[in-house]
């Protein structure tokens, strides 16, 4: 299997991270100012898309060691991407809370993913890898929020 470059990598985590950033504010906001939802109902709301985010991360590591990666990751990204256009149209209360569950199942996939397929980059010492992983990570939860 062909080496990815680890740019490609980072801009990938960066858009992922990027993206991420926004769920919790945006769904807070749009939870209790649009639909009238109390913030402690909120607060469950987002705990179970951090364990959904578990729940992804785990099935995707499972995966990775008996799977192509390359095609894991291009299932977490259309898994993401069809939850998110399905947003667009199913935004009611219980619609939403259930496609954040999902999009969580995705969050976690996608990340697990990025960190497995890091470890076979094997043309740059390790540290680099991940210190740059963690930089684009934590750039587009800088630029997200």
């Amino acid at each position: 299997m062909k080496e990815i470059k680890l740019f490609w990598l980072c801009v990938g985590e960066f858009f992922s991270s990027l993206g991420m950033s926004f769920i919790w504010p945006l769904a807070s906001v749009y939870l209790h100012d649009r639909l009238a939802i109390p913030l402690s109902i909120i607060g469950i709301v987002l705990l179970f898309n951090s364990l959904a985010s578990v729940f992804g991360s785990y099935l995707s590591g499972i995966l990775y060691d008996r799977s192509d990666p390359y095609r894991l990751l291009l299932a977490g990204i259309i898994f993401a991407i069809a939850i998110l256009t399905l947003l667009i149209f199913f935004n009611g209360w219980i619609a939403f809370s259930i496609l954040l569950f999902c999009i969580g199942i995705a969050s976690g996939w996608n990340l697990t993913l990025v960190n497995s397929i890091a470890t076979s980059i094997h043309s740059k010492d390790g540290r680099q890898v991940f210190m740059n992983i963690y930089f684009a990570q934590n750039l587009g939860v800088v630029a997200g929020t």
